[in-house]
């Protein structure tokens, strides 16, 4: 071998470059080798980056593929626009943390722990996060950043279980705030000022901005032994945690669509004492809340258009709204019914979390009913009319000041989303919409509605008109009848 192999240490390369360049073709001549050759640099002018890579390259820790992460941050290239992606005052989990500059709502956070009075403070993160690694596991973190200290890990997410239990709690199970005690009276006086604490529902829709639910159970556990029962048994706490859960998973829908009287009954139907609590998160109970029975539809096989609300009036097929979630969306009766959705400052921000997050959850499925329900609407809405068609509707309840506001939200919502390929039940439904549409028959009668059933006083003067020809007629008729010459004559 080593006289068949080259010393590579002592390679001649302007020898080789003069070889090569006498094996050249006559059709390429000298200089277009050399201008090839001056294309490149030498070798000490290559990039630190080069320089570096293979010392990264071969101390580079394989990452270990898991399929167990509950909190997934999204990539930066779908955070668009940001802003519908960063928290406003609340950070919450380990995704998006600057520990060296923490935000304002810290100090508010330490407040409450303080006013609590649970004991030992480290003793009281143990218990809460009892498994660090397994916690940067759930949020993907084992070899990404931030990087943070266990105990900082223990410490960030216990404030953060606490703090959203307490504001889940006031309200609902008023036990621990009786101002008779010390720290009730406390509790109490911090959560007065709701202003800080009302922004809370806001940041819990940030799909990144989560907890497992897990802590939230271990806190839950702890505060009711200590703030109002000592001698609770286990299942007096499930109840507690249960009834919160609910009633704030509930009070967050409520910020989208306009709920059913029986909502609260529903929920305690179809979700039995401890079952939303398998939910991995906040967003995860909301989500499945909203899209309900629809979680089971059947994935389709085709992409299928609706056409503009404006359009659908055109053909004749009515736009109803009807309180409820995403169970009932439907077409009967040559109606679409759609529930009433509220549109606020945050609305485009709920409704990209709650797409996004339904895309990470499971992105190898075609079964995306809130993302099915976005990709209704905004087809339903192509222009500042169809807006006000569905606000007249009744679908849609604007706190967004103008039509145009309103448009330009739904607008902005076809843009930086994955919409999901429909699903069997959805291209049913279309179907039979644009088949009504394309009837001869539809469209002839809601053009006669329109024309005359909407204009009362057109029917009349076109009722008078034809009253008023035919008498005419009639008096013409016996006029001419009447006359000598139409009389008849006799021989004598």
């Amino acid at each position: 071998m080593e006289d068949i192999l080259p010393d590579t240490d002592n390679i001649d390369i302007e020898g080789q470059t003069s070889n090569l360049v006498s094996h050249m073709g006559e059709g390429q001549g000298n200089s277009d080798t050399e201008e090839q050759i001056a294309n490149f640099i030498s070798e000490e002018q290559t990039s630190q980056w080069f320089n570096e890579f293979k010392t990264t390259f071969e101390t580079h820790e394989v990452r270990e593929v898991r399929n167990d992460v509950l909190l997934m941050k999204l990539p930066a290239s779908f955070r668009v626009p940001l802003e519908q992606y960063t928290p406003k005052q609340w950070h919450f989990g380990l995704h998006n943390r600057d520990v060296l500059h923490p935000s304002e709502s810290e100090d508010l956070k330490i407040a409450l722990a303080a006013a609590c009075e649970l004991g030992p403070w480290d003793e009281f993160c143990v218990s809460v996060v009892d498994d660090p690694v397994g916690v940067l596991r759930a949020y993907g973190l084992t070899h990404g950043k931030p990087k943070l200290s266990m105990r900082q890990v223990q410490y960030l997410l216990t404030l953060d279980a606490l703090t959203i239990f307490l504001v889940f709690a006031k309200g609902t199970y008023n036990d621990i705030f009786d101002e008779r005690t010390q720290i009730g009276a406390r509790l109490t006086a911090l959560l007065k000022p709701s202003l800080e604490y009302h922004r809370l529902y806001n940041d819990l829709f940030l799909f990144e901005n989560q907890i497992p639910i897990a802590l939230l159970r271990k806190v839950s556990s702890t505060c009711y032994e200590k703030l109002i029962g000592p001698n609770s048994t286990l299942m007096d706490q499930q109840l507690m945690l249960d009834v919160i859960l609910k009633a704030n998973v509930s009070r967050m829908c409520g910020h989208i669509f306009v709920l059913t009287k029986d909502h609260w009954a529903k929920i305690k139907k179809a979700y039995p004492q401890g079952e939303l609590e398998k939910c991995p998160h906040i967003v995860a109970c909301v989500y499945r809340i909203l899209c309900g029975q629809n979680l089971k539809r059947r994935s389709g096989a085709t992409m299928i258009t609706i056409k503009s609300a404006t359009a659908l009036k055109k053909a004749g097929i009515q736009i109803k709204a009807i309180e409820g979630v995403l169970d009932e969306v439907g077409f009967r009766n040559r109606c679409l019914f759609l529930p009433m959705v509220k549109l606020y400052d945050q609305t485009e921000s709920y409704f990209r979390n709650l797409a996004m997050y339904e895309v990470m959850e499971d992105y190898n499925s075609f079964k995306c009913p809130f993302g099915e329900y976005l990709q209704l609407m905004t087809s339903l809405i192509k222009e500042v009319g169809d807006v006000k068609h569905l606000i007249d509707s009744g679908v849609i309840q604007n706190e967004l000041w103008t039509d145009k506001n309103a448009f330009q939200m739904w607008n902005s919502l076809q843009s930086d989303l994955i919409f999901p390929q429909n699903s069997k039940e959805y291209e049913g439904m279309v179907s039979e919409i644009n088949k009504q549409c394309k009837s001869s028959l539809n469209v002839m009668r809601t053009e006669f509605y329109q024309l005359f059933c909407s204009r009362p006083w057109y029917v009349i003067g076109v009722i008078t008109a034809i009253i008023v020809t035919v008498g005419t007629c009639i008096q013409a008729y016996t006029s001419v009848i009447a006359s000598d010459k139409m009389q008849p004559h006799f021989p004598p």
